[in-house]
């Protein structure tokens, strides 16, 4: 592990540091030093005849003599040079300057995900949707590329918040130093001859921890999920003690379910995070495309909270946030059932006088009233048609009867006997 002096000034570990000054291949001016990481470091430049402020990756020199590291750092430049997406980090040169390797690559402005989670959480559900499908839909340019790319070390530090222009929080993939060309096989065997386990491992799936041959986009669906993961709740589903036990931990444990950590993350949200980290990769989301497209309806202001058609059997479990208000034609049939259940009232009202004694006329009744959370008051779809939720009117009062001829009464049967009961 390199210490902080070594991290800020790279001369520490087997070379000598570029100064602001220096000018690499002729092209490029230093004009200060970024960051490093675990075969590089990188710094500021600008470009002598356009005068565009880029960064430059220097492949440390102490790893320029290991041919697996130069074929990974070179396989890094085409993989990321060759996508055309404003999701992922422009690659503008590979070049060699007095055995100094160098990758030029658009300079960005901003912050990396990893700093926002730290300072701002909790985020906000909705905000990170929007994250989460930026992101996929530029690993799924990636996925789609010939041939296919995949990054395999996909975390919230690989996934940077630009400044560009007025726009702010625009996501660019960083880092796709470990990507797997998945169609070049032998670069690939050159590439992990040695058995290493490639990515960081709070990240990585279960296969990926098992054997590096057994990868394929679906680890980074995997990724995305625990980045998505860590981002709402603030940590990650898994920890240990030691590498090993957090080997175990993702390989056999279940994670804690995302809303018992943070409750007012919509159920369909959570739901399409756990799909995208299901341990078994048959489970998972079959694209990032159809993850991006899950994502993006909780993505904006006014969603609903309603999780897609596809996504884990949990859902429909856990239920919804909202309900969802009824079509019109449910409207509609509140209003029918409730005109019938007046007149059936009102009959049984009128049958109730046939007996020949007047008796008081019967109470006003109206239809239910539709539940306010179950209608919404919508134009009816067909013309002239009653508007819902709307009071049927009271039931007119019984008229009276006809008086009978009169007729002399017989003796003794002045009126009916009573009705003897059964």
């Amino acid at each position: 592990m390199a210490t902080e002096d070594e991290v800020r000034n790279p001369k520490h570990r087997g070379g000598a540091s570029l100064e602001p000054g220096r000018v690499l291949a002729g092209r490029y001016t230093i004009t200060g030093f970024i960051g490093a990481g675990g075969m590089g470091a990188v710094y500021a430049a600008k470009h002598v005849r356009t005068g565009r402020e880029l960064a430059l990756k220097v492949l440390l020199p102490e790893f320029a003599s290991r041919d697996d590291l130069m074929l990974r750092f070179g396989a890094e430049a085409r993989a990321a040079g060759s996508l055309n997406h404003p999701g992922i980090v422009e690659v503008v040169d590979l070049d060699v300057d007095q055995n100094l390797h160098f990758i030029v690559m658009e300079r960005l402005e901003g912050e990396e995900l990893q700093a926002r989670i730290q300072r701002d959480h909790p985020l906000d559900p909705a905000w990170v949707a929007r994250v989460g499908a930026d992101i996929a839909d530029a690993i799924q340019c990636a996925h789609a590329s010939s041939p296919k790319i995949i990054h395999r070390d996909l975390k919230p530090q690989n996934v940077f918040l630009a400044r560009k222009g007025r726009e702010r929080d625009v996501v660019k993939i960083l880092d796709f130093g470990i990507a797997k060309l998945v169609e070049a096989e032998a670069l690939e065997r050159s590439v992990t001859r040695s058995g290493e386990i490639y990515g960081t491992p709070l990240y990585m799936s279960p296969e990926q921890l098992r054997s590096s041959k057994d990868v394929d986009e679906r680890a980074d669906i995997y990724a995305i999920g625990v980045i998505l993961y860590h981002a709402l709740t603030g940590v990650t589903p898994f920890r240990g003690e030691s590498f090993s036990d957090l080997v175990v931990a993702i390989s056999t444990e279940e994670f804690p379910p995302l809303r018992s950590l943070r409750a007012d993350v919509p159920a369909g949200l959570a739901a399409v995070v756990e799909r995208a980290m299901a341990r078994s990769k048959q489970l998972r989301w079959g694209t990032a495309a159809q993850l991006r497209d899950a994502l993006l309806q909780f993505a904006g202001t006014g969603t609903r909270g309603v999780a897609p058609a596809d996504s884990f059997a949990e859902t429909q479990a856990a239920g919804t946030t909202e309900k969802i208000p009824p079509a019109a034609g449910s409207s509609r049939r509140w209003l029918v059932i409730g005109g019938v259940a007046a007149a059936a009232v009102a009959v049984a009202a009128v049958l109730g006088l046939s007996g020949g004694r007047a008796r008081e006329a019967p109470p006003v009744v109206t239809a239910p009233q539709a539940t306010p959370a179950l209608v919404t008051p919508v134009k009816s779809a067909v013309p002239d048609a009653a508007p819902a939720a709307v009071a049927a009117p009271p039931a007119e009062p019984p008229r009276p009867r006809p008086e009978p001829k009169t007729r002399k009464p017989k003796a003794g049967r002045d009126e009916l006997p009573a009705l003897r009961p059964r």
